[in-house]
């Protein structure tokens, strides 16, 4: 297995330790607008029936998609992040037919394989382009024959700056209009009286950037997903509320293929 130089490694420890330091802060934005009405909506359309079927979540946070794959039907479940205090909190609130692991997704090793779907919901954007590349890699490599990767990243057209609406900016260190591929910004966070909580760097990568690293890792096919909203979110907001959101999106998903 080729391994990470000691300065990609000192690079992805970084993103590690932001996620370590802000654990506790992050679990607060799961009863969000975006995570609840879009994000969870986008990734419960993507997986499609898991009933029966094995999933492995990277970059799992708090566990709180692995419970929603659980609760699809799932038959086993693996969630892994390089977070201890993550998984603490993942394992506190685990059930039946889920398991964590804590580890660095650019070297799954001990992880096994035979997956018939991987997801990773907001994670490539925090590695540098060489752990894009191998995540990809590794990710292929602990699929079934058929397997499947989704994954929700920020939308890499997005136009700044996209306000705080909905309770996450994007912010272009340069002070740009749109995020060049490879570029760095924030992703800054705001609860639901507008206060600002906290903020996450991440790097962002274009389209063909991705199509790239996942060809490269041996998936088949690449397919964009667009942003989709929940019908709870739609009746549970004003008319008109989301209008903005659609025309312009935070995130938006992708479905790759083994074969």
């Amino acid at each position: 297995m080729r391994m990470p130089t000691n300065r990609r490694l000192a690079e992805r420890g970084c993103a590690e330790l932001q996620f370590e330091a802000l654990a506790h802060k992050y679990e607060e934005f799961d009863g969000s607008l975006l995570k609840k009405f879009v994000t969870t909506e986008m990734v419960v359309t993507m997986a499609g029936n898991l009933v029966g079927k094995s999933v492995i979540d990277v970059g799992c946070g708090n566990g709180h998609f692995c419970r929603i794959y659980a609760a699809m039907g799932a038959r086993d479940v693996l969630g892994i992040d390089s977070s201890a205090t993550q998984i603490g909190k993942a394992l506190s609130k685990s059930s039946a037919g889920i398991r964590y692991i804590q580890g660095n997704a650019t070297c799954m090793a001990e992880v096994g394989g035979g997956f018939d779907v991987a997801t990773a919901v907001f994670f490539f954007m925090y590695l540098d382009r060489a752990g894009l590349d191998e995540a990809a890699r590794q990710i292929h490599m602990r699929l079934s024959s058929q397997g499947k990767l989704i994954a929700v990243i920020t939308n890499p057209e997005i136009l700044l700056p996209n306000g705080r609406k909905y309770g996450r900016e994007i912010i272009s260190l340069r002070g740009s209009a749109n995020l060049d591929d490879g570029e760095k910004f924030l992703s800054a966070f705001y609860d639901s009286t507008g206060i600002h909580r906290l903020d996450l760097k991440a790097i962002n990568y274009s389209k063909d950037t991705y199509e790239r690293s996942l060809l490269r890792a041996g998936f088949s096919s690449i397919e964009w997903i667009g942003p989709k909203i929940s019908v709870e979110g739609i009746k549970s907001c004003a008319e008109g509320f989301w209008d903005s959101y659609m025309r312009n999106p935070y995130s938006i998903g992708l479905i790759a293929r083994k074969e």
